[in-house]
């Protein structure tokens, strides 16, 4: 059986983008994170002494134009507030775009940060979740328990794998794999906690062919 850090493996795709998200992220982090990486984006001069090159990254000015240009790319589509047109939309579903996420954050609010970080990574997924409830329970334990679907970003970073594949004229992922990674206080220490949430659809072949025909529906294993 694979242990964690197998399941902690990326994919091709992944791999290929790793360098990219890698350079995005110092550089949206700030000038410490790019002087503590200094070898990767100010190389040594030929002959400088260590303690010229020491005192030059430390003194080396920043200025992110990244983040400025990602940023106003970003706003346009939210010049005027995202939210529900018409007047007679159910409460639920205002509760809901009030809070989409479980995390306090407006429907306009999470949109931008969804629309900014696919500019600046390429990608960024979303994945539609549902608070968990006891096994059996009725509506009405579902309205007093406050349970209903949320949403829930996922940085291109911590999609480990992603594959799909196109049946009956339709793109359907079949094999997800997301770093669910966290950090557990716990007698007063912290611990970080590898974690990995798979979802899959198992293949449907073609009894005679052995041709995969259809995908059966979605599970989740944690690791």
């Amino acid at each position: 059986m694979a242990d964690i850090q197998d399941m902690l493996a990326t994919s091709g795709d992944h791999q290929a983008m790793a360098p990219y998200w890698q350079k995005v992220s110092d550089i949206t982090s700030g000038v410490e994170a790019l002087r503590r990486r200094n070898k990767a984006y100010l190389p040594q001069f030929p002959n400088e002494s260590e303690d010229n090159y020491k005192y030059r990254n430390a003194n080396s000015k920043f200025t992110d134009i990244f983040s400025d240009i990602v940023e106003s790319l970003a706003s346009k589509p939210f010049s005027r507030e995202a939210g529900l047109a018409g007047g007679s939309v159910p409460d639920s579903v205002i509760r809901f775009v009030e809070d989409v996420d479980r995390a306090g954050n407006y429907l306009h609010v999470f949109a931008h940060d969804v629309f900014y970080a696919g500019i600046a990574t390429a990608i960024d997924w979303t994945l539609v979740d549902h608070t968990r409830l006891p096994g059996g329970a009725t509506l009405a334990a579902e309205r007093r328990l406050g349970s209903r679907p949320y949403w829930l970003r996922i940085s291109a970073q911590d999609m480990l794998a992603v594959y799909s594949a196109a049946i009956g004229g339709s793109e359907l992922f079949y094999y997800v794999k997301i770093n669910e990674t966290y950090t557990l206080m716990e007698d007063g220490e912290e611990s970080v906690i590898p974690r990995v949430r798979l979802l899959i659809r198992d293949p449907i072949e073609d009894e005679e062919t052995g041709i995969t025909i259809g995908y059966a529906p979605a599970r989740f294993e944690i690791w």
